[in-house]
């Protein structure tokens, strides 16, 4: 039987998501509170605040990346951005007033584990994974 060996990558993601977390949930909280901004638009830049300060933390602290300036991995992450951030609008919507009713907060809480589970899977066997030599 083979054993699993993660080399703490799944803790330092845990400690690296959670500053991630608060930061970016913090602003698009406060975005989305201050109705200034459409869902869209306060995901966007949350997102955009997210993917800036994920890429370099998850790529060299967590993952251990040693290509980040390569091409593959920098274009893999926008487009893991991307798609977090449009299932994170479309979630928020679907979950709000727009959908089944519940505030636009609670409902961009109610996404954050699902989203940080997809996250970590495709930054694992796609993104970092790409800019790795293999084995």
């Amino acid at each position: 039987m083979r054993r699993f060996r993660s080399d703490g990558r799944k803790r330092r993601f845990g400690a690296a998501g959670v500053i991630n977390l608060l930061a970016s949930n913090l602003l698009l909280q406060l975005l989305l509170a201050s109705h200034n901004f459409s869902i869209g638009v306060a995901t966007l830049m949350a997102q955009l605040f997210n993917g800036s300060f994920g890429y370099v933390v998850y790529g060299r602290w967590v993952f251990q990346a040693q290509t980040l300036r390569r091409w593959q991995p920098s274009l893999l992450y926008g487009v893991l951005m991307v798609l977090l951030w449009s299932l994170n609008t479309m979630g928020i919507s679907g979950l709000s007033s727009a959908g089944i009713g519940l505030n636009r907060n609670l409902a961009a809480l109610l996404m954050i584990v699902p989203l940080a589970a997809i996250s970590y899977s495709l930054q694992k066997h796609l993104v970092f994974r790409a800019g790795q030599p293999q084995p």
